[in-house]
């Protein structure tokens, strides 16, 4: 159990398969099961094809006895189908008017199954009932292209055998639910759930549908699983605390048998005259510990278990409190310490205290308690260091200290220690990279480089080197590229390039490659695209065509292209609606609606339809007011909702209603000031607090309120400055410091204070020069050294400082001007600036 929580990097999705989820095409074990469905005149010709497949391995289902009168054949019929993966239906122009076949077609399409129809002698294709005539047939009826045909059809029913042997599973399952009236009693449990929800979000291609009763299934056991874990969590860590007692109690057994044993031997070497007996005794002592060591496994596993279940249930529960969650999570800590404790040198039971500890961590971070993630990670990160100490060669144990250390670098980033996250992050490459040098062909241990490399280039775009940052992103590019290379038919590695390809796009527009970002994000779109046309039930693959296309509106947007942006736009929203019609209670895809419709609102207001974009701005609040209503601890939903209104804010000032804005706006503030509160160690809360207090300052600078004004500007100031201190290398700190700077001048020299305005705007002006100078490709800090330069200008007296200024803003807007890199709004700039200098 533990390992496969081990095999994901944090935050990810769903890296691996839970274990006992189908493998990809190619990788299964064991037979085919298939029915053959025949007319008895074709009797002759199903025993030659019974035969033929059985040789190759294919187990067939075939009703062979004669019907009698009264007997309940149809049952027999439905069980013989209901067992097997796919169909083989015999085409004769017997089998075409036989009314038992046509029930047996009519019953595997209410199980859903896969049918492939073989040609045993001609037919009138028009006869052939629709469920078969669209599909491809294999022709047996030519004894010169039989034994090719056999083949043909035995890699067409193992084709995607685990998927289809799992449809067949739950076929059943869903079939006797749904016949004892969907009683509670017969939802799926936890394990198969998760394999459930694996299979039907990775259906393959050509596979068929799974059935409506199936989907509902599904469907139901999520929600009972969701109340499962809400009402009885008390129970899980009861239990648990009892497991780890009698794993304590079995570890005792355990060394007690070793010492009987011990003192079995002792007498059997003392007393040479009762050696029938000594021997006798030493038996017993070892069938005790034998019993003893398996009472032992059986405990851990179920703790393994239990530990898993509770902390993915803990997560999952509705406005749990962080001082009820550390009480739960406490007492079992100590549980789980004292049978660590009592077996010091057992290291399976302290690599599942390592993992206990990271999931623990998770689930702390996830309530918003950091300091109890930090703790829990760090001691996940000592114990499986130890581990990997003690045996280098262990590649499990290296595996596992890669993935605490990508916990602990997320986390020190989070806190804004940039250099203590890269060293974490950079040694965790380098146990990857060993562990590729051991075995080059580990597919998962390439994507799990591919992954941290991602990271370190986080890093450098953080610190403001996009050429390093794109250095490292097109490294993970490559080995994702040679993965799908290896691999073609991997979903999940062609989602992951479709990914990576849009981090480059990123990278490529921040330098002002506008086409190479077009391009990167136009394969991720074809990819994207390519996925949702092989699964178009697939709702992972849904989301992230909305993604790309949310990436070619943004660019289409800053090229002044609002129609194309538009249209990308508004596709995404569809696809996001109708996943959100489709699981109403699936929290995520409410989510996603809301930042559609923050976008689509975003684009009116551009467009200066302040009513529309109203309207989207608070069909979108609706949404997330609903969200962090339902579970007020959630951090994620509050931040939220305070971008939310803030955009609301926007809207209705540019609507003309300051009152409703400053209403909207100041409520965003008091959310952001509670979580700066919750956490004041969490760095990009801190910086959401700035930009409220920013728009508040603006809007009492609108209303003449100049001392209000300068107090939320200096507030905001004071937080970005801690920041740009905490982090000297955070480019955005940085920017954002610069950005409270030129707030101050304008109020500064609104009051007449020219000197102080100055002052601010040389201050600024200083920051933009030093980001300009680490990345002169960077377009957006070459126009934010623009704006700088045209305050200055506009504040001096000095007519020839005013020209300087203005020239030197010129000649950089000339240089974007003629590599195309200005937006449309930047496009009367020059001509501005040219008018102020004919003035001079």
């Amino acid at each position: 159990m533990f390992q496969t929580t081990l095999s994901q990097p944090s935050g990810a999705k769903a890296l691996e398969k839970p274990a006992g989820v189908i493998e990809p095409a190619g990788a299964e074990d064991g037979e085919a099961t298939v029915f053959i469905s025949y007319s008895r005149r074709d009797i002759a010709f199903l025993d030659r094809l019974d035969a033929d497949l059985r040789a190759r391995g294919v187990k067939t289902l075939v009703d062979r006895a004669a019907i009698e009168i009264g007997e309940p054949w149809h049952k027999r019929l439905e069980d013989l189908i209901t067992r097997a993966e796919s169909i083989v239906f015999v085409l004769s122009p017997d089998s075409i008017s036989s009314k038992i076949c046509a029930s047996e077609v009519e019953f595997g399409q209410r199980l859903g199954k896969r049918f492939i129809p073989v040609v045993a002698r001609q037919i009138d294709d028009r006869s052939v009932p629709k469920a078969l005539s669209e599909l491809n047939y294999v022709f047996l009826c030519d004894e010169d292209t039989y034994d090719a045909q056999i083949d043909r059809l035995v890699g067409a029913i193992r084709t995607d055998l685990a998927w289809m042997r799992t449809h067949a599973d739950l076929g059943r399952t869903a079939e006797e639910w749904n016949q004892a009236s969907r009683p509670r009693g017969l939802l799926l449990g936890a394990t198969r759930l998760r394999v459930a929800e694996h299979w039907i979000a990775h259906r393959p291609a050509n596979a068929p549908l799974p059935t409506q009763d199936t989907r509902d299934l599904i469907a139901r056991s999520r929600s009972a699983a969701r109340k499962w874990r809400n009402g009885l969590l008390g129970a899980l860590v009861f239990g648990l605390i009892l497991a780890l007692g009698l794993a304590a109690l079995a570890y005792v057994q355990r060394q007690e048998a070793i010492a009987q044993r011990t003192e079995a031997i002792a007498q059997r070497v003392i007393a040479e005259r009762q050696t029938a007996l000594a021997l006798q005794r030493e038996r017993e002592a070892q069938e005790q510990r034998d019993v003893a060591r398996r009472n032992f496994a059986i405990a851990k596993d179920t703790i393994d278990n239990v530990i898993f279940d509770l902390a993915q249930g803990l997560r999952s529960v509705d406005g749990i409190r962080i001082s009820v969650l550390r009480t739960v999570l406490t007492r079992v800590e100590a549980a789980m310490g004292r049978l660590t404790r009592a077996a010091p040198g057992d290291a399976d039971l302290q690599r599942s205290r390592s993992v206990m500890l990271n999931e623990f961590g998770d689930t702390y971070l996830a309530a918003g308690d950091a300091p109890g993630a930090v703790a829990a990670y760090q001691e996940a990160l000592d114990i499986i260091r130890a581990l990997a100490r003690r045996d280098p060669d262990n590649t499990l144990w290296q595996r596992d200290l890669a993935f605490s250390l990508d916990r602990i670098g997320d986390l020190k980033l989070r806190a804004g220690d940039a250099a203590g996250a890269l060293a974490a992050y950079q040694e965790g490459v380098e146990l990857r990279r060993s562990l590729i040098r051991r075995d080059p062909d580990n597919t998962q241990g390439l994507r799990d480089l591919a992954i941290s490399l991602d990271k370190i280039g986080g890093l450098k775009l953080r610190a403001g080197d996009a050429a390093g940052a794109l250095a490292f992103d097109q490294l993970g590019l490559y080995i994702r590229r040679e993965l799908v290379r290896r691999n073609p038919d991997n979903i999940q590695w062609q989602s992951d390039l479709s990914i990576s390809l849009n981090r480059i796009g990123d990278l490529k527009l921040r330098t002002g490659d506008a086409p190479g970002a077009l391009a990167a994000y136009q394969e991720s779109l074809d990819i994207s695209r390519a996925l949702t046309r092989r699964d178009s039930d697939s709702a992972l693959w849904q989301r992230d065509l909305t993604m790309s296309l949310n990436k070619i509106g943004d660019l289409k947007l800053n090229a002044g292209d609002t129609s194309g942006a538009l249209a990308a736009y508004q596709e995404a929203l569809d696809i996001r609606r109708a996943l959100a019609r489709r699981d109403p209670d699936n929290t995520q895809r409410q989510s996603d609606v809301s930042a559609s419709l923050d976008r689509a609102g975003d684009l009116r207001l551009r467009a200066g339809d302040a009513p529309g974009a109203l309207a989207a701005h608070q069909e979108a609040l609706d949404i997330r007011r609903a969200l962090a209503r339902r579970d007020p601890d959630n951090t994620q939903w509050q931040r939220d909702l305070a971008f939310s209104l803030e955009r609301i804010g926007d809207a209705k000032l540019g609507a003309g209603d300051a009152p409703g804005a400053l209403a909207a706006y100041q409520e965003g503030l008091n959310i952001a000031r509670a979580l700066a509160r919750r956490d004041p160690d969490n760095i990009e809360w801190q910086r959401d607090l700035s930009v409220r207090l920013l728009k508040i300052g603006g809007l009492k600078l609108r209303a003449d309120d100049a001392p209000r004004a300068l107090a939320a500007y200096q507030e905001a100031f004071d937080i970005r400055r801690a920041l740009a201190r905490r982090d000297p290398d955070n480019t955005q700190w940085q920017r954002d410091l610069a950005i409270s700077l030129d707030r101050i001048g304008d109020l500064k020299l609104r009051a007449g204070d020219v000197p102080g305005a100055l002052a601010a705007y040389q201050e600024g002006l200083d920051v933009r020069r030093a980001l300009t100078r680490r990345d002169s490709d960077n377009t957006l800090w070459q126009t934010d050294l623009i704006v700088s330069l045209f305050k200055i200008a506009s504040a001096v007296t000095d007519p020839d400082r005013k020209r300087k200024f203005l020239s030197e803003a010129l000649v950089i807007l000339t240089r974007l001007e003629s590599k195309g890199q200005m937006s449309e709004d930047q496009r009367t700039w020059p001509d501005l600036i040219r008018a102020e200098l004919q003035k001079l």
